[in-house]
């Protein structure tokens, strides 16, 4: 019998699991949407430092609701192009 604690562990890891896929997927998807453009000139339209914009695009970083339609916005696209 497993133990409801262990459960709920197992569901926790799958969440974070989870949460990071997602995170590479969506900077995968700004990655190539970006194209040829530059980091610079994109996280600058976006309103972000470079380095926020790198780490978004590798999936080392999260980033809020808000800041993903700033990068739609400075992309030309809707937001949902940028979502897996």
């Amino acid at each position: 019998e497993v133990s409801e604690r262990i459960v709920r562990r197992i569901k926790v890891v799958r969440t974070t699991v989870d949460r990071v896929a997602l995170q590479k997927e969506v900077g995968r998807h700004i990655r190539a949407v970006r194209g040829k453009r530059t980091q610079i000139a994109v996280a600058e339209a976006a309103g972000l430092a470079r380095t926020s914009l790198i780490n978004i695009e590798q999936g080392r970083q999260g980033t809020p609701i808000h800041r993903l339609y700033d990068i739609a916005y400075a992309l030309g696209v809707p937001v949902r192009r940028l979502l897996p």
